[in-house]
């Protein structure tokens, strides 16, 4: 009867309201089943007093199966699941119908034409006098997330066993705190505190005092600024009080205000390195200390490397000779002939010694060099400035001369009063008895005079 009141344009009213809710339904259907299909999601009804199990078109296309080729029924479902997954799946949906709890199972199918996907079921159970009667679910394709999930914890456990195994400190830190947020197991191995430790403080109070400073800078003016930085070197204080020295290599990520960061251990580099100046500065006293240049040439005769406490004394500027060939220095004897001691050194393995002479300031000088091979074919000559020992020989043998030169006139002047005795005493000898005493003592006395003035010059000499 009210109907029947209405006026026609309130009827067309109705109808046209209500075909448009139907209208916008229809859209909403259509969208929900575009929406499950994008998303590889059907729905499922099975009577459970009844036995009837009901797909949505989604479920067939799930199952790589179509209405008219597969009768849906549970022995049907079953017998599509993975042979090693069934006895699982059954066990899991009896224990919820029991239970009395929803079904949420992830299991594998295997399709008609061999393929193997994943899904998982999810189901709500309807009871009556707490028996089920009735099961409505949702079965959803997810072979692609089950797999980008599970590359995704592959990938994980990847990085959680290098980042653990990994002897260089991985770490990220808050940027703002100046504090570790996440550290490897080598922070606590190689500084010797807890994870602990080392995360509740600023990193500031491990790092040495005199880096503080300069590492504040760093993070300031370049991290700060999401610059990113390589081979930074500090020293962190250990456990024990000892300090070790990492070579850092940090990215920063402002927006999210954290340092990825990773740093190496070359304390044992360090520590070699310093040992090596040390040894060279020891060994640069050394050669600076000695009189001696020291050479070393390559296996070509190139003169590589020099040491010596007096540039002055060289025969040429090192930019004369470093880097040239023997024959380029030297003039062409006496390269020739350092050459042929070279080889034999190389020959030999034995220290070789060979003279020289070279004109500098206007004066020769004389040079003893010693030549020795060693690692890979290389030359060390020892040079020596032997000029004083030779002009002092050239002196020696002046005075030998000289005292050669003296002794003859010594002997000559030696020879007179001694044959002078010599010529008496045979007087004497042969004329002792005829001389009567007067003239003895008159030859005597010659004797004598002669005898007192050998002994006067002799003294002199001495």
């Amino acid at each position: 009867m009210a109907n029947e009141n209405k006026t026609n344009d309130e009827l067309l009213h109705e109808i046209a309201l209500l075909k448009t809710q139907l209208i916008e339904q229809k859209l909403i259907n259509d969208k929900l089943s575009e929406v499950k299909k994008l998303a590889m999601i059907g729905h499922w009804d099975w009577d459970y007093e009844k036995n009837l199990l009901t797909w949505s078109d989604e479920i067939f296309e799930i199952f790589g199966v179509t209405r008219e080729n597969f009768e849906v029924s549970t022995e049907n479902f079953e017998k599509a699941i993975h042979p090693d997954d069934l006895c699982f799946f059954l066990t899991e949906r009896e224990n919820a119908l029991k239970a009395n709890v929803n079904i949420n199972i992830v299991h594998r199918i295997v399709c008609p034409n061999g393929e193997i996907r994943i899904v998982q079921e999810q189901a709500t159970i309807l009871r009556k006098n707490n028996q089920p009667t009735k099961l409505l679910g949702t079965v959803q394709d997810i072979t692609e997330r089950y797999h980008r999930e599970h590359l995704f914890a592959e990938h994980r456990e990847r990085f959680e066993t290098i980042f653990n195994m990994l002897p260089s400190l991985l770490g990220i830190a808050n940027l703002q705190t100046a504090t570790f947020t996440l550290i490897n197991p080598a922070f606590t191995k190689t500084l010797g505190y807890s994870i602990e430790e080392l995360t509740e403080k600023p990193f500031f109070e491990f790092i040495h005092p005199d880096d503080v400073e300069k590492t504040k800078q760093v993070i300031e003016t370049k991290l700060n600024s999401g610059q990113s930085i390589v081979h930074f070197v500090n020293r962190y204080r250990c456990k024990n009080g000892k300090y070790r020295w990492f070579d850092w290599n940090s990215h920063p990520i402002p927006e999210k205000n954290i340092i990825y960061t990773i740093g190496h251990d070359i304390t044992s580099l360090v520590e070699a390195e310093q040992l090596i100046i040390a040894n060279e500065q020891k060994m640069n006293a050394i050669l600076l200390a000695i009189p001696d240049m020291l050479f070393i040439l390559n296996d070509k005769n190139i003169f590589v490397e020099f040491y010596t406490s007096k540039v002055e004394d060289l025969y040429a500027q090192p930019k004369h000779f470093i880097g040239k060939h023997i024959t380029e220095v030297f003039n062409s004897e006496i390269a020739n002939n350092i050459l042929k001691t070279n080889a034999l050194a190389l020959e030999t393995n034995q220290l070789q010694t060979y003279e020289y002479t070279l004109p500098i300031a206007d004066e020769i000088r004389y040079y003893e060099a010693k030549i020795i091979a060693f690692e890979n074919n290389k030359l060390l000559s020892l040079v020596r400035d032997i000029s004083t020992l030779k002009n002092n020989e050239v002196k020696l043998k002046e005075l030998n001369t000289e005292k050669d030169r003296f002794i003859q006139i010594l002997a000559h002047d030696l020879r007179s009063p001694f044959n002078t005795l010599l010529g008496f005493s045979d007087i004497l000898l042969r004329n002792i008895r005829k001389f009567d005493i007067e003239k003895t003592e008159a030859k005597i006395k010659i004797i004598n005079e002669m005898a007192y003035r050998t002994f006067n010059l002799l003294e002199d000499l001495l």
